[in-house]
């Protein structure tokens, strides 16, 4: 036959033939504010102020495509930013607010030339804004 015991701050239990001894601690303890601190590009579950920089090339990457090309920026399909490309065929978004793993798409927009790029950035990548290198490639 179980049969239960219980002395102040320990439970003995006994089945059949074993006993098992149970003890019991008390825990106290308070509950103080902690100081939560990020980086500054750092927000809640996202970063602000993120930089996405890169080149427009007519060819596999040697030739710019000069001044005026209209470069667009898409996060999770929403257009958040338009640029004109510079002489040396750069663009550049500032104050861009995502998320890892957002879906970027930049892309060329209202010219006769076509090109995109589509990427999902992860945490490491955001966090070391600038974000460089994103070149798009004519027709491809």
């Amino acid at each position: 036959m179980n049969s239960l015991h219980k002395h102040s701050q320990w439970l003995v239990v006994l089945c059949g033939s074993a006993m098992v001894a149970l003890f019991f601690v008390q825990a106290k303890f308070a509950l103080r504010p902690v100081p939560i601190s990020f980086s500054p590009t750092e927000i809640a579950y996202g970063y602000s102020n993120v930089v996405f920089m890169g080149k427009v090339f007519i060819d596999e990457g040697v030739t710019n495509i000069g001044t005026g090309t209209v470069v667009k920026l898409a996060v999770n399909g929403t257009a958040v930013g338009t640029d004109s490309t510079d002489a040396s065929g750069s663009y550049l978004f500032t104050g861009v607010t995502v998320e890892g793993h957002d879906v970027l798409s930049i892309f060329i927009d209202e010219e006769t030339e076509n090109g995109a790029l589509v990427v999902k950035l992860d945490d490491t990548e955001l966090s070391n804004s600038p974000v460089t290198g994103m070149d798009i490639y004519k027709d491809h």
